[in-house]
């Protein structure tokens, strides 16, 4: 709740889905308000996962996950893609540009 209340995007934000990996179990959304963008990542799954997300993404930095530390959140810009590994059964939110 604190984390909503925290960021306009998650309270009052549109809502687009970027990818979604049934193999893997993971789902990746945007949340964007006219304040900020954010995106979600859900890893679902019980193994670690690896994404190429294809979009927008200047300066994205994780902010926030639901298991473990941020610092356990590998997201690389890799041109057009960021590259996302999480670990298994966590969500992440990122902001970026």
């Amino acid at each position: 709740v604190a984390l909503r209340r925290g960021h306009d995007a998650l309270s009052h934000g549109d809502y687009s889905v970027v990818a979604s990996d049934n193999d893997q179990d993971t789902l990746a959304f945007v949340r964007r308000s006219e304040k900020e963008k954010l995106l979600v990542v859900l890893n679902r799954g019980a193994k670690e996962a690896s994404l190429g997300l294809n979009f927008p993404h200047r300066k994205a930095q994780p902010i926030f996950t639901t298991k473990g530390e941020v610092a356990d959140v590998k997201a690389e810009d890799s041109g057009n893609a960021l590259d996302l590994t999480l670990p298994p059964l966590t969500g992440v939110v990122l902001s970026f540009e």
